[in-house]
């Protein structure tokens, strides 16, 4: 009989909730979302399988799930071939999972499983732009607007590390390529939380002692959209999300891995009349 189980376990840095679909057909997807959602788009849970253990079961992840808050996890089966919902399984995580005391936020790459816990001093003021655009005409007095979308959140944050160990998690984590998740400790810390990309960064000395090795970070931020995944296995992927680029060069990008293989694809494609 195929069962969906979710448990908490208490994993170093972190712990992280273990998702186990027992006996489960060769010949069906499963997909499994969790509520509430988080920065995940559409609550799907995403995370190559950590393994398939001796009796057949797929057991992974949740490393994108919020903390201090109950979660609920449904997995959909469904027959590849004609799409059909062959069964429904649901499991609870009553007491959700909860953060090391003193850690305000969890900063982390879900993909390469890197995570920091540390200390939020201050969130500053946060600010978007519009994006409309005015348009004044002469002999009006209401201009005319081109209305659009206001601009990503952007904001403000200090954070403080204790460790040199620490500083250097939180530096690779700031220096990668890519996005990082941001999650508070608690839903009772009401703070930005979600995917962001840091355009900023100051990192300061906390004491005039040179062996204090405490360091103030202070992050400037934006908002972005959790990256989306379009691979579906046991668990929906996250392997495109580092490999993710814009659509306008998938074509090429998949074609090149190197700069020079990528200016000859494209000599090759105009000398052929862009065919």
């Amino acid at each position: 009989m195929t069962d969906l189980t979710a448990q908490v376990l208490p994993l170093t840095p972190f712990p992280v909730v273990e998702l186990v679909v027992d006996d489960p057909p060769a010949d069906v997807t499963v997909t499994i979302t969790r509520s509430p959602f988080g920065a995940v788009p559409g609550g799907v849970v995403r995370g190559t399988p950590r393994h398939i253990d001796a009796n057949g079961a797929w057991v992974g992840f949740d490393n994108e799930a919020p903390f201090g808050t109950p979660l609920s996890y449904t997995a959909v089966l469904t027959d590849p071939a004609g799409g059909a919902v062959t069964e429904i399984l649901t499991a609870t995580v009553p007491a959700g999972i909860t953060a090391p005391p003193g850690i305000g936020m969890v900063v982390s790459d879900p993909l390469s499983e890197r995570a920091i816990g540390v200390v939020v001093v201050d969130e500053t003021q946060a600010s978007t732009d519009s994006r409309s655009v005015r348009v004044d005409i002469a002999g009006r007095r209401e201009p005319v607007y081109l209305l659009g979308v206001r601009s990503s959140w952007q904001w403000g944050l200090r954070l403080l590390t204790l460790t040199p160990t620490d500083h250097d998690t939180l530096d690779t984590l700031t220096a990668s390529a890519a996005p990082i998740l941001l999650r508070p400790a608690s839903d009772a810390c009401w703070l930005h939380q979600g995917y962001a990309v840091v355009e900023e960064l100051t990192v300061t000395r906390l004491a005039v002692k040179a062996a204090d090795t405490r360091r103030y970070w202070d992050l400037s931020v934006v908002a972005i959209n959790g990256p989306d995944s379009t691979i579906e296995s046991s668990i929906v992927s996250l392997q495109d999300y580092h490999l993710w680029v814009p659509t306008t060069l998938e074509d090429l990008s998949v074609r090149a891995t190197t700069l020079l293989g990528l200016s000859l694809e494209v000599i090759a494609w105009v000398g052929a009349g862009g065919a």
